[in-house]
């Protein structure tokens, strides 16, 4: 989300500068107000650890005062804010503003950390302004830390509908649905919170009931754990993983039904996509995933671990093709309506300028 939003404030003349350890995925264009600089980390054998926190200040020390820098727009309350604000208290030309938006690991998970819950509570205090990506998680940091006094607002994830669209690929429909199988898509980094085991449970449940292929997009440390797990139930050679994909929209374009597994998801941007694209969500009933998807509406909602459950509401989708169109033109225009791209860049830009008056 932090690298398209980049893309479309470029877009709109903003001098961006995209700061991170390597170039993102998606940035997969060059754009000529968009500058990407990458933070090179030095190890010490005297050291366990490299300091990535301390070579990502510097580099935002360096932008900031390169630059000009007006704004630090921050992803990730830890380690970034932190980053941000030592940037700050170095600088001479400009003392920047620090905007934080939290995507729910740096709160629900690390931030709660006892180890971490002191700095992110710090990190918070420190930014001039704060955006959550849900209401839920918006709510969860104020009960958790106290945002007495910070500017804050939820800004939701966004998805560009002229982009992701449904458009015709039969070519590569027919590579992984050569019979017309169902095709069934998750993408996530495959870390454990993303609960790929029940996943491929599920889907291993729906081969035995209609023919299917199941595509994963992504990758991470589950990634072993999952080819086990699919050659134990015999459903390896219905299932692609294909590591990272640049543009998952000629993959989002052919699948049947998109599934999120998750124990906590604080928005789920992947599924909104799927949405926009005109597939059917069936996911877990965690986090933010309540404000994207209409549980019956836009696809179904499921208790996390109820492999059962989210094996059947999958079936009735995917069996039924009146359900399966409503559910996919109801997702279409849930994604046009609430989530539109344009209009949650204005609302940023907004924030900005109020941030920027203080």
């Amino acid at each position: 989300m932090a690298t398209e939003l980049a893309i479309e404030l470029a877009k709109r003349h903003h001098d961006v500068h995209l700061i991170c350890h390597h170039r993102p995925v998606r940035l997969d264009r060059s754009y000529s107000e968009l500058t990407f600089h990458g933070v090179d980390v030095t190890p010490y054998s005297l050291f366990a650890y490299p300091f990535y926190t301390l070579s990502l200040a510097s580099k935002i020390h360096q932008v900031a005062e390169d630059h000009n820098l007006e704004i630090l727009h921050v992803h990730y309350a830890i380690p970034h804010t932190p980053a941000a604000f030592l940037a700050r208290s170095m600088a001479r030309k400009r003392n920047f503003k620090i905007i934080t938006t939290l995507h729910g690991t740096d709160i629900h998970l690390v931030g709660l950390d006892p180890s971490y819950r002191e700095v992110t509570r710090f990190s918070l205090r420190a930014s001039d302004g704060i955006t959550a990506v849900s209401s839920y998680l918006m709510v969860l940091t104020e009960r958790e830390f106290g945002l007495e006094g910070s500017k804050r607002r939820v800004i939701y994830n966004f998805v560009d509908p002229f982009r992701f669209i449904r458009e015709n690929q039969e070519d590569l429909r027919r590579l992984y649905s050569p019979n017309d199988e169902k095709v069934i898509l998750h993408i996530s980094n495959f870390r454990e919170i993303k609960r790929i085991p029940d996943l491929i449970n599920v889907f291993y449940r729906i081969s035995l009931n209609i023919p299917s292929h199941l595509i994963l997009i992504g990758c991470g440390p589950e990634t072993t754990r999952v080819e086990d797990i699919a050659k134990d139930l015999g459903v390896s050679s219905k299932i692609s993983l294909l590591g990272e994909v640049s543009d998952v929209v000629p993959f989002l374009a052919i699948s049947d039904l998109f599934l999120l597994s998750s124990q906590m998801e604080s928005f789920g941007l992947a599924a909104l996509e799927a949405m926009s694209c005109g597939v059917p969500v069936v996911a877990t009933r965690v986090g933010g995933l309540p404000e994207v998807i209409e549980d019956g509406i836009s696809g179904y909602l499921v208790d996390p671990g109820d492999i059962k459950e989210m094996a059947n509401c999958s079936l009735q989708i995917l069996q039924d093709e009146d359900r399966w169109q409503s559910m996919a033109s109801a997702g279409r225009r849930i994604a046009c309506e609430r989530f539109l791209l344009k209009e949650i860049i204005s609302q940023y830009e907004e924030f900005y300028e109020e941030i920027l008056k203080d």
